[in-house]
């Protein structure tokens, strides 16, 4: 089909646990202009999810979206192995 887009699939590797932050990951993506207020008052969240998601391994990352230009778009980079977020790009 000329045009069509591929669908993507981010659903994480099979047999991992959704429930158990330490196999599937966790991840969060501040606004590059987001005010660090709203990162302290999330900070005791972003801790505990930190503990449970690096007991086997480091599947925690915390990212801000870098503007690529003026259109409100962001910029990504990939490199992560989280089984989580397989397939997706965080900076």
């Amino acid at each position: 089909m000329v045009g069509a887009r591929r669908q993507t699939h981010f659903a994480p590797k099979e047999g991992v646990d959704l429930t158990n932050l330490a196999e599937s990951g966790w991840a969060i993506i501040f606004a590059h202009d987001a005010d660090h207020a709203i990162r302290e008052a999330v900070s005791s969240l972003l801790e505990h999810r930190r503990k449970q998601a690096t007991q086997k391994s480091n599947y925690y990352r915390e990212n801000t979206a870098v503007p690529a230009n003026g259109h409100g778009k962001t910029k990504n980079n990939s490199g992560n192995n989280c089984p989580f977020l397989a397939g997706l790009s965080l900076i």
